[in-house]
């Protein structure tokens, strides 16, 4: 079955600790969206915040910025996930994120092709395929770039292939269906009683 992992989008680092609270209820991980302003037009809060989110939860940072790789220290021990689109030598970037201890990922915007990222899949361990255009929340579902699930799992069977943007209870079905490993969620699952939204999405993947 598909992996939910819950997603954090905030600039409030108050509001991201009651979150990471709730989640550690019922969870072990969560998916930080961090934005600098400049890859996307939004910003949430800093990479110097996250050690400051003290949690047993593993953290897992999505990258919506130029240069991850500079915020290795301030990632220790964090998995990094991080854009094709934002970084021009992608096996060098992924190398360099090893430092903090975690294997990274590589992201894929909507239009991005896999052949993007076919040079770099070696060193990394997940692919995660935007369903949303990055640096927003709360965007319509965008079906098409689906079809690179497949695609990516055929190029190297032991990767893990995830999907975020635009999920609720009417798409799931759909991400379950090309066999997506993990899914990334937020607004969906902060609209009401969290343990309960995220157990009516987990009977949408089945």
């Amino acid at each position: 079955m598909t992996q939910i992992i819950p997603a954090i989008l905030t600039k409030n680092a108050d509001r991201a600790r009651s979150q990471l609270t709730e989640i550690a209820k019922h969870g072990n991980k969560v998916h930080l969206d961090i934005m600098d302003g400049n890859f996307v037009p939004n910003k949430t809060f800093t990479p110097a915040t996250v050690p400051k989110l003290r949690t047993k939860v593993q953290k897992i940072i999505h990258a919506m910025c130029y240069h991850p790789e500079w915020y290795v220290k301030e990632w220790r021990g964090c998995k990094v996930l991080f854009h094709a689109e934002a970084c021009p030598n992608l096996a060098e970037t992924a190398r360099a994120l090893r430092k903090t201890g975690k294997r990274p990922g590589i992201v894929l915007s909507p239009e991005s092709p896999v052949r993007l990222i076919e040079p770099a899949l070696r060193y990394v361990d997940e692919v995660l395929v935007m369903t949303v255009h990055p640096g927003f929340m709360g965007q319509k579902f965008l079906a098409r770039p689906l079809r690179k699930v497949p695609r990516i799992k055929q190029l190297k069977k032991s990767i893990k292939v995830s999907v975020d943007g635009g999920v609720h209870h009417d798409t799931a079905h759909l991400i379950a269906k090309v066999g997506a490993d993990i899914v990334y969620v937020g607004s969906e699952l902060w609209k009401g009683a969290y343990g309960v939204n995220l157990e009516n999405l987990k009977k949408c993947l089945k």
